[in-house]
């Protein structure tokens, strides 16, 4: 036996006998490696003080506005000081994962939940949630967590309609998500499901609207924020650092999608192309590029491998082996790779390392 072998081996020896042990070190690895830090800015946890006026003693661009739902929330429930609006946005960052980590196990055994998780681990998603908590992206994070595997029409609406009144980013991931299981043929999933969404995020979006006209708010918008800079400035912003910026919107996982989309390819080449049907084109307009982008594409991501695997065993038992024996290299050497992304055509690493998460945690709390 190869060295890998016997590391493949032992893996997969932990994951029978001691599944929680694993996913404890893996987790607690992460945050260690990774950090954890309050984003620089606390626009969100300032509008939890008032949510209900006009803002703009926050930000000159007041576009942060149309993302009303996660300082409502911390507005009706008290939580606006530092330590517990902090702790709320963790709680759905933690939920999102607990719910994962649970509902794949149930449908797909240990092996896949903890092979599927490193790769989330290691997907810079990771880096932008616990780099910048304070930021709506955890509520994010915890819709399209359960958009991957819920199936009942009504939840549906009510998840793309949350998430778009927190955040824009679902009105682009949840379709594209629900897109792919439709297309994957997911036992109880059908085009209702793509409809529902899309009516979902339609809601959201109006109530966003309804939220600020009847508050008497006017806010930036996106596009507008677009505009006031000119085509020669979003041109030099995307080409600065560009091969590291690409890395910086998947790392890793690049090449665990890009074994997928080779098994793909050969079983189910409708599911790839639309898989390859990604979000650049939306993050070209974007200061905070690998977070959009994150945001956007590891939900899909986590379904393309998934898909890639049921499709491997489905078509041949060795295919399956090969594949899972491939994502787990890719998910090891994801886990000690480098950490970064990319904002304001700049590269940032996470603010907080092994030797600063304590002296962070006795700050706050």
């Amino acid at each position: 036996m190869t060295i890998f072998d016997q590391l493949e081996a032992w893996v997969r020896r932990c994951v029978r006998q001691h599944f929680y042990l694993m996913l404890a070190l893996l987790v607690v690895t992460t945050i260690l490696y990774c950090g954890i830090g309050v984003v620089p800015r606390e626009f969100y946890r300032e509008l939890a003080k008032d949510p209900y006026i006009q803002r703009t003693d926050i930000h000159q661009e007041n576009y942060f506005q149309e993302s009303p739902l996660l300082p409502v929330l911390a507005y009706l429930t008290g939580w606006q000081a530092q330590t517990p609006f902090n702790v709320l946005c963790a709680s759905f960052i933690l939920a999102g994962v607990a719910y994962l980590v649970r509902a794949t196990r149930r449908r797909y055994g240990s092996l896949w939940t903890l092979l599927l998780l490193a790769l989330l681990l290691a997907n810079p998603v990771t880096v932008v949630l616990l780099s910048w908590i304070g930021m709506p992206d955890a509520i994010t994070f915890l819709a399209l967590a359960l958009m991957l595997y819920i199936r009942q029409g009504w939840v549906v609406f009510l998840l793309a309609a949350l998430g778009s009144y927190n955040h824009p980013t679902v009105m682009f991931a949840a379709p594209a998500l629900w897109l792919l299981r439709w297309r994957a043929r997911e036992s109880g999933v059908n085009f209702r499901h793509v409809v529902l969404t899309v009516a979902g995020v339609l809601a959201g979006w109006l109530a966003v609207r309804f939220f600020l006209h009847i508050n008497s708010i006017e806010v930036v918008s996106r596009a507008e924020f677009v505009g006031d800079r000119n085509l020669l400035f979003w041109i030099k912003y995307n080409l600065t650092h560009l091969p590291v910026a690409i890395f910086s919107l998947q790392g890793m996982v690049w090449f665990a999608l890009a074994a997928s989309l080779f098994v793909l390819w050969r079983l189910d080449r409708l599911y790839a192309w639309l898989l390859l049907g990604l979000f650049y084109g939306v993050t070209f307009f974007c200061l905070d590029t690998t977070r959009v982008f994150a945001l956007l594409a590891w939900a899909p991501a986590w379904h393309a491998v998934l898909h890639a695997l049921q499709k491997a065993e489905q078509a041949d038992p060795r295919l399956r082996l090969q594949l899972e024996r491939l994502l787990l290299l890719i998910a090891l050497i994801g886990l000690i790779s480098p950490t970064y992304y990319v904002w304001l055509g700049q590269v940032f690493h996470p603010g907080r390392n092994v030797w600063d998460v304590w002296s962070w945690l006795r700050s706050v709390l």
